[in-house]
């Protein structure tokens, strides 16, 4: 006889999405150009998991012929329903979004904070099952709820944040879940609900939460320990687009007795597995390939991974949206290795780039463009903080990096013109670090202006926290 599956209980929301073609700001009016997909954090997960784990899926539905859609697409995916039915709740568009020329519309999505389960049919099925997988379109009051009967009937309890505005809900749980799942932005704004605005690390918000968390980000999966310990693990550009697939893998992993890293780890592998397998993942991971996008000498992006990444930035940049970038070069590099030979200048390459990634904010990266030359990249950050984030690399490489002589970088910052291009960008910064290299070396220098900034010149910090180095 084969092993019995697991079994896993899992509640939030399902929807029904209309995907179509069309200008910001027009309605599509082609013919057969509108897709429909099943979408919702909890009726992804649930459906990734049906076809090899024996899912019990806990909704609301109101009796209409979109309802009975979602319905049908979970149970032809293996998914047993248990469902609340209520004709006097609404069906209508609850959220659309425009990104790169498609608009996505909710079509249906029964409000899941509506719902109130049997506690004794809810214990009855957690009783038998490994897992309980629960979202934030749930209200808290229904999170502490089945955290409660999670916790004493013994299933091990996992969450996904839905949005920002709703990650806050995810303290309702108390401490019960093993792992938390959501996005970079989803955290910052969970931060701020926990510490009231006051200055938190990551580290702190999971012993604030009691659960280790996998955030989301692009290009990376950064994973926060309530013990204090951090990591982080390369991901695909776009793997905002599979995050709920994202989650199901990892989950099902850590059912197996994985820690939540190896399984974020083995479910980014099982993401690039499933190139081109279409649905969330179409087209989506082709560049995923972990040593292809990694600096060898480093561990940073490389040049191929850096690039597309600010070239993606830009194209989904949105309306009056600032975008910072800056280009740094050690000086005199070249003295380095003729001096203290190849291997000590590997050394003072692998310590700038551990300082300047040390000195930028948490959503911020850094890249190495190649040989002695790097790249920052800063979304949110206009001129000032552009140059502040620029100070803060060339005073930290001064600073910390240790060497037979000293080593310090100059610095080249532009920040994206409205509809500028990537090479225009590009330039524009390269021009200033060329600037700050003529200036004297060891400063900064903004484009468009005509002066760099010599040591000490701009202030310290700005444009959010630096990360602990």
């Amino acid at each position: 006889m084969g092993e019995a599956k697991r079994r896993i209980c899992v509640s939030g929301s399902a929807h029904l999405l209309a995907r179509c073609e069309a200008r910001r700001g027009e309605a599509s009016r082609s013919a057969g150009d509108v897709q429909l997909e099943i979408g919702g954090s909890a009726g992804n997960v649930a459906r990734e998991l049906g076809a090899r784990m024996q899912v019990e899926f806990f909704g609301g539905w109101r009796p209409s012929a979109m309802s009975r859609m979602i319905m049908e697409a979970l149970v032809k995916a293996g998914v047993s329903l248990h469902a609340l039915e209520d004709p006097s709740w609404p069906e209508a568009a609850v959220s659309a979004h425009y990104d790169e020329g498609v608009l996505t519309s909710a079509l249906a999505s029964v409000p899941a904070e509506r719902c109130e389960f049997d506690e004794a049919v809810a214990r009855a099925f957690l009783r038998e099952s490994d897992a309980l997988f629960l979202d934030t379109d749930l209200s808290e009051a229904a999170l502490s709820r089945w955290a409660e009967w999670g916790r004493s009937e013994g299933a091990e309890i996992f969450a996904k944040s839905v949005c920002k505005e709703k990650a806050p809900r995810l303290a309702a749980l108390g401490g019960a879940a093993k792992a938390l799942f959501l996005s970079e932005g989803d955290l910052e704004d969970l931060r701020a609900s926990l510490f009231w605005g006051e200055p938190a690390s990551r580290e702190e918000v999971a012993r604030a939460l009691g659960s280790d968390c996998a955030a989301i980000g692009r290009g990376r999966v950064s994973i926060w320990r309530r013990d204090g310990r951090r990591s982080e693990l390369p991901a695909p550009l776009d793997i905002h687009w599979a995050e709920d697939r994202f989650c199901a893998l990892a989950l099902e992993r850590m059912l197996s007795g994985e820690d939540l890293e190896a399984a974020c780890a083995g479910a980014l592998a099982g993401l690039g597995a499933s190139r081109g397998a279409g649905g969330e993942l179409s087209g989506l991971l082709e560049r995923y390939d972990e040593k292809a996008n990694r600096d060898a000498l480093t561990g940073i992006g490389n040049r191929g991974w850096s690039e597309a990444a600010l070239r993606e930035a830009l194209k989904r940049r949105g309306p009056g949206a600032p975008l910072g970038l800056a280009l740094f070069d050690i000086d005199h590099f070249k003295g380095i290795n003729d001096e203290w030979g190849h291997p000590a200048g590997d050394e003072v390459i692998r310590m700038v780039a551990k300082a300047a990634a040390g000195a930028i904010r948490e959503r911020d990266w850094v890249g190495r463009w190649g040989g002695e030359e790097f790249v920052a990249f800063l979304p949110g950050a206009g001129e000032q903080a552009s140059e502040e984030a620029g100070e803060r690399i060339r005073q930290a490489v001064e600073e910390r990096v240790r060497s037979p002589r000293p080593v310090t970088v100059s610095v080249g910052v532009a920040v994206a013109r409205e509809g500028e291009s990537f090479e225009s960008w590009w330039r524009r910064a390269d021009e200033a670090l060329y600037e700050a290299k003529r200036g004297g070396r060891n400063r900064v220098a903004a484009a468009d202006r005509a002066k760099p900034e010599g040591p000490g010149e701009i202030g310290e910090a700005g444009g959010g926290d630096p990360k602990a180095a």
